[in-house]
């Protein structure tokens, strides 16, 4: 995957598709994100199919190339940046058991990696013209250190019971930092420190019949900031941009006279968007609130792999809208 873009800042632009009203320039940047990863995994069934190995892994390079930005505010003029690139190896690993017909074990250990988003790095774009997302040229790859536990329990063939216990370390993680300055509204994205993430999975889904099925499950997710040299007073707090509780439930339809579908809905808690946890008033302009939706899917197979289909997303905001037209 490669990307390559830039930005452009100018004084005035009513109409941003006619150059001819567009002021003077004050700022620009450029630059070309690329990561190439080849992924490998081998599975080993042993025991009499009761045991279940899996063992892989994944190679990432990651390169950022050409990177510049420019700008006539304050001294900070043309600036240039190194290229730079990265090879990171994450192995990954894990173990089923099936102690019985209706009950599997399971455990898996693996690392992760993630580059960071041209989007990020180049900044420049802004959600009006009181604030101003500034470029982060010197962000890192992300690494996670993760481990998973957990148990798929069977009743009566019919439902399935889930349950998993996880952590994550993450260093270098991404967050954002806010601050106004002379009425504007700043952000940047900067990469640093490290945080923890621990929580659990349930959930289940039942076989209601042959071609109908329901299903629930939740996520909770206790997050801390455990270090982070360049903004100690962050230490201890929550990460950004994760919910502490996440929902989601459906039904769904399988296969029924050539018909399939499903109505699926999601609930995210409030997060944070401030790093130092202080965004904590509700219903204003740049928090994160809490926030239900749904959705709905159906589709038709018209012939043997021919289907046509029609989906509503955010289901309660599109009938608010057809009413109110």
């Amino acid at each position: 995957m490669s990307e390559e873009g830039g930005r452009r800042n100018y004084n005035e632009m009513t109409d941003w598709t006619d150059d001819s009203n567009k002021g003077p320039l004050t700022a620009k940047s450029d630059g070309t994100n690329s990561v190439y990863s080849l992924f490998v995994q081998d599975e080993m069934i042993l025991m009499n199919e009761r045991l279940t190995l899996y063992l892989g892994g994944r190679l990432d390079y990651w390169e950022i190339t050409d990177l510049m930005d420019w700008t006539t505010v304050g001294n900070a003029g043309a600036n240039e940046y190194e290229d730079r690139d990265e090879t990171y190896f994450s192995p990954k690993g894990s173990v089923k058991y099936r102690a019985s017909n209706s009950t599997t074990l399971r455990v898996s250990l693996a690392k992760a990696f993630t580059a960071p988003r041209l989007h990020d790095i180049l900044g420049g774009y802004s959600k009006d013209a009181n604030s101003m997302r500034l470029s982060s040229p010197y962000l890192e790859p992300e690494k996670a250190t993760c481990w998973e536990a957990g148990i798929d329990q069977t009743i009566f063939d019919k439902t399935l019971f889930r349950a998993t216990y996880f952590e994550n370390y993450l260093r270098d993680y991404k967050y954002t930092e806010s601050w106004v300055e002379d009425g504007i509204n700043y952000s940047t994205a900067m990469t640093g420190g490290k945080s923890r993430i621990r929580g659990f999975e349930l959930g289940i889904r039942h076989q209601l019949t042959s071609f109908l099925s329901a299903y629930a499950n939740m996520t909770y997710q206790d997050t801390e900031v455990t270090e982070d040299e360049q903004n100690p007073e962050i230490e201890g707090k929550h990460m950004t941009n994760v919910p502490r509780e996440i929902y989601n439930f459906g039904l769904l339809l399988e296969d029924y006279a050539g018909f399939k579908g499903s109505i699926t809905g999601r609930y995210a808690s409030k997060a944070y968007a401030n790093s130092s946890n202080l965004d904590t008033t509700s219903h204003v302009y740049g928090s994160y609130d809490a926030y239900f939706t749904m959705d709905a899917k159906v589709g038709y197979e018209i012939i043997e792999g021919l289907m046509v289909s029609f989906s509503v997303d955010s289901l309660p905001y599109t009938f608010k809208k057809l009413i109110t037209i």
